[in-house]
This record gives C-alpha cells, sequence and structure tokens, in this order.
C-alpha cells in the first residue's frame, strides 16, 4: 500500500465514521445522509488535482447554518441539539469540500471529533460504539500517516530531496506491521478509557455491576406523621376570593394516597371522606372570578384537592 493511499484510505475512514456516529441517531432526515458521500468524493478530486470553488464551501455552511437556525424556530427548545448539530456537520462538510492543504484536512479531522462528542448526545444505540470503534482506530491512522505525508512535503522542500510524487509512491513505508501498530495505540487507548470508567462507577461501566443497586425502588411510602393536624400550618392560600365567599362554599377534601409508585400515586386504602357542613358548596358569584389556589401536601397520608 502506498503512503498515499493509505493516508486518503485513512482520512475517508475518519471523517466517514465519524459522521455515522451522528447520523445513526435517527434524528436527522434521510438526505442529509448524502453527506457520507463527501469524503470519498473530495479524496477522489484531490487525487486527480482537482478542487472545488470556495464560494461552494460558503454555500453550503451558510445553507447548514440557515437550516439549523430554521429547525430551531420550529420545534423550539427541543430542537436545539438537533439544529446546532446540523450546522456544524454543514460547516464540516465545507471543509471537506474545500480542503487543499494538510493544514486543512487536521481541521477537518478536528470537526469529525466535535461531530464524535455531539453524536454521543444524540444517538444512545449500538450502532454508535460500533461507530465510535472504527473512529478511534481510523483517527489515529490518518493522523500517523498525515504526519509521514507532512514529512515527505519537507523533504520535497530540500534541495537534494525526493520529489513528493516519489515518497507518496512508496510502498515500504506503511507496511500491515505498521497498521496493527497504529490499531494497537487505538485500542489501548480505548481500554485506558474503560478502566476509568470502570474506577468511577458514577460515571461510567461500574454502575451495571450486578451486585450494584443504582435503580429506584418500585414504590415509595409517603405516610408519615400528621403535620397539620391540631396546629396552625397552613395548608392552602387562595387569591382573589373573599374570605366571606370561601366560608359560603370553598372546602378541602382529601383521599389517601399513600404510596408513589413508578407510573403514579396508588391508595391503600378506602377513600376518606372529611365531614363538611350541609350547606357547603361550590364558591358561586354573579360574574366569572379567577383565583388561584396553592395547595401543601402536609397532611399525613393525604393528598388536598380543593372541591
Amino acid at each position: 500500500m502506498s503512503l498515499g493511499f493509505a493516508y486518503a484510505a485513512g482520512f475517508v475512514l475518519a471523517t466517514s465514521t465519524g459522521m455515522l456516529t451522528l447520523l445513526g441517531s435517527g434524528e436527522f432526515p434521510p438526505w442529509l445522509w448524502l453527506a457520507l458521500f463527501a469524503p470519498s468524493a473530495t479524496a477522489v478530486m484531490r487525487a486527480r488535482n482537482r478542487q472545488a470553488p470556495g464560494w461552494l464551501g460558503t454555500l453550503i455552511g451558510g445553507g447548514a447554518l440557515i437550516y439549523g437556525t430554521l429547525v430551531v424556530q420550529s420545534q423550539g427548545a427541543s430542537g436545539v441539539l438537533i439544529g446546532s448539530t446540523s450546522g456544524l456537520l454543514g460547516i464540516f462538510i465545507a471543509r471537506l469540500v474545500t480542503r487543499t492543504t494538510l493544514k486543512h484536512d487536521l481541521q477537518a479531522l478536528m470537526l469529525s471529533l466535535l461531530i464524535v462528542i455531539a453524536g454521543a448526545g444524540m444517538n444512545s444505540g449500538v450502532s454508535y460504539g460500533i461507530s465510535f470503534v472504527a473512529y478511534a482506530v481510523s483517527v489515529v491512522w490518518a493522523l500517523v500517516t498525515r504526519q509521514l505525508v507532512e514529512g515527505a512535503e519537507r523533504e520535497a522542500s530540500l534541495p537534494f530531496g525526493a520529489t513528493l510524487e516519489v515518497t507518496l509512491a512508496r510502498r515500504d513505508i506503511v507496511t500491515p506491521v505498521f497498521f496493527a501498530a497504529s490499531a494497537m495505540v487505538s485500542l489501548v487507548v480505548l481500554l485506558s478509557t474503560s478502566f476509568l470508567f470502570v474506577l468511577f462507577p458514577r460515571v461510567g461501566l461500574g454502575s451495571f455491576k450486578m451486585a450494584q443497586n443504582s435503580g429506584l425502588p418500585d414504590s415509595v411510602s409517603l405516610r408519615g406523621s400528621p403535620m397539620a393536624g391540631g396546629s396552625g400550618a397552613v395548608v392552602a392560600r387562595v387569591k382573589g376570593v373573599s374570605g366571606t365567599q370561601i366560608d359560603r362554599g370553598l372546602y378541602l377534601r382529601a383521599a389517601t394516597y399513600d404510596r408513589m409508585t413508578r407510573d403514579a400515586f396508588v391508595r391503600d386504602s378506602e377513600l376518606v371522606g372529611l365531614q363538611r357542613s350541609e350547606w357547603a358548596r361550590l364558591a358561586h358569584h354573579e360574574d366569572a372570578r379567577q383565583y388561584d389556589v396553592f395547595l401543601q401536601p402536609v397532611t399525613d397520608g393525604h393528598l388536598l384537592v380543593l372541591g
């Protein structure tokens, strides 16, 4: 494998798998998957010494930012993440399309890392793990071979150095052993990161230990000693209704919801009816009125409701 082809292949794999970590979330429209063709297309153009005009990158990046803004406007707060990552993806593609130097390639690789980080917040499926491992291996491969290409460019600038075309065509630089060594570096970094997560289980893999019970119980009892009975504690505040009208009709009733499950509040006992006078009824007035009621859950095993 020649040095030039090895670098191009590593770059295409790194940028493509970086986008897969984000697109695999399923949150983006299907047409956005066309972005996966950008790395391969730019690699072919570069091999043929062709380059896209600069205005094309400006058009792609500007269009992506406008699209992201429209997503945020249409979906509100729930679309902030999708809109921002869409803009980031557009800037990344614009950099891919207009890249001409190794510095541009390094900028694209850094943007791909940002995309992988963004994908971690949007893609929680198995596809992210597979794409992330592939990205970790290929990005190290791309960075190592990029340094070799940069060294070849420096050598070509020397008075008696080999030309860049000759060095890029050499097949004795990038060997299977070289590829295996760079892949091992990536795997060592991944294993070290996994070991770090195991050491701190509150943020990593240690939370999946079989002996550790980190989930919520099936139900939580709400029973306790009475806090309002016989005291002057405020159990409700009413605004917008005079005290005389409250005395005429507003009353409090309570139902026993003394246990909270994963789904809802439940009752362990029958409905408790609070005694009230026969004339008690809802407050009424000739005109419509708006009033606010603020309840405090301070009674034993009861949820107070204004009736």
